[in-house]
């Protein structure tokens, strides 16, 4: 029986994907450049490597509590406390991210497609568009995604293709880059580039199928892993060490690369309507989780009337950088240095809740 409010598999897989693989258009190539060197791709593997354990870990709680999101689970196991402590901390972070990647994206479509226009104009178009898919729910953002995913994933391997021509292995070398020690910790520090995968703890009770969750999660983060590494990897092999650390718009510059003949050239443009289009995805969904964040803290039936507010707020914190630079410093020495954090830290906290929930009910 079909019921409504409720998505499938594949519209969970594709919003959840494309949530993950959206800032592969923003600084994580050049990130990783300058933290790992050579060795960057492989600082991108350990980091998918530690948030796959993560989930590992993350899967087996959503199975002790089916038909719960994660804020939900920490009011059954430490009552209205812990479902306050879980739902803000996760509404504090989902505010933030999205605010920082929000004023980054509009940053780079000044910096690339539109270097006249002021920035609260493009700021404020996106926030449009976000709020009515963000206003809208699960479903249509889902939905939506699996229609674009296919489309955004040829548009990704497209830009790949094209550009093999300046690729040089030896740029990969020396593999290890700054020293193996190094680059493991970058990659485990990096993997704060899959912690918006929580997104799907707060996804839970919209499943059709709860069971599927463990499934949705590794496939996605399998998919945007893959991506990220062979981004990476292309980056690397195109720029040579100099340059490769230097480069503020990676994903735009590398589309500039692209050059098929006299008539085939400048196709960046094509590229920077596909990655718009991951971006409005990723800002909507940040901006739902959030909303949804807050609403489950409070207990309220209904999240839609917080929607307006939370981009109200978005917009705000998204406004406070100077500039661009600024923009990156933030993202890149909070957010993706120590979200990893959030990623390892939530499913460990929940699995101590459910153990210590369980066991007092025992003992009651």
């Amino acid at each position: 029986m079909m019921h409504t409010g409720y998505i499938g598999t594949k519209e969970a897989r594709s919003f959840l994907a494309i949530v993950l693989s959206a800032p592969i258009a923003l600084t994580l190539p050049q990130d990783l450049a300058l933290t790992a060197g050579r060795a960057a791709w492989l600082s991108t593997v350990v980091a998918l490597l530690v948030a796959l354990a993560a989930w590992g870990l993350f899967s087996r709680i959503a199975e002790m509590a089916p038909g719960y999101s994660v804020v939900q689970m920490a009011g059954v196991w430490w009552g209205a406390p812990g479902r306050w402590a879980v739902g803000l901390v996760l509404w504090g972070y989902f505010l933030l991210i999205t605010a920082l990647v929000t004023r980054a994206f509009v940053e780079t479509v000044i910096g690339t497609i539109l270097p006249r226009t002021p920035v609260h104009v493009v700021m404020l178009l996106f926030m449009v568009v976000t709020v009515y898919m963000a206003y809208y729910g699960l479903e249509t953002l889902s939905r939506l995604s699996q229609l674009l995913s296919r489309v955004l994933l040829m548009g990704f391997l497209l830009l790949i293709l094209m550009d093999l021509r300046w690729m040089d292995v030896r740029y990969l070398y020396p593999l290890l880059g700054p020293g193996l020690g190094q680059v493991v910790s970058v990659g485990v520090m990096k993997s704060s580039y899959f912690s918006e995968v929580l997104v799907l703890g707060l996804m839970l009770p919209g499943l059709r199928v709860a069971r599927d969750a463990r499934r949705v999660a590794r496939s996605a983060l399998l998919v945007s892993g893959v991506l990220m590494i062979v981004m990476v990897l292309g980056y690397t092999m195109s720029f040579p060490p100099p340059s490769g650390a230097d480069n503020p718009f990676p994903f735009y510059q590398m589309g500039r690369l692209i050059y098929l003949g006299r008539f085939v050239q400048r196709l960046e443009a094509i590229f920077d309507f596909l990655w718009v289009l991951s971006a409005a995805v990723y800002m909507a969904g940040g901006l739902w989780a959030s909303t949804q964040s807050l609403a489950q803290a409070c207990d309220l039936p209904v999240y839609r009337p917080l929607v307006f507010a939370m981009a109200v707020l978005v917009y705000g914190i998204a406004s406070l950088p100077a500039d661009y630079v600024q923009t990156t410093e933030l993202t890149n020495a909070y957010l993706r240095s120590w979200g990893w954090v959030m990623l390892v830290g939530m499913p460990a906290v929940l699995r101590l809740g459910a153990t210590w929930g369980r066991r007092g009910r025992r003992e009651g």
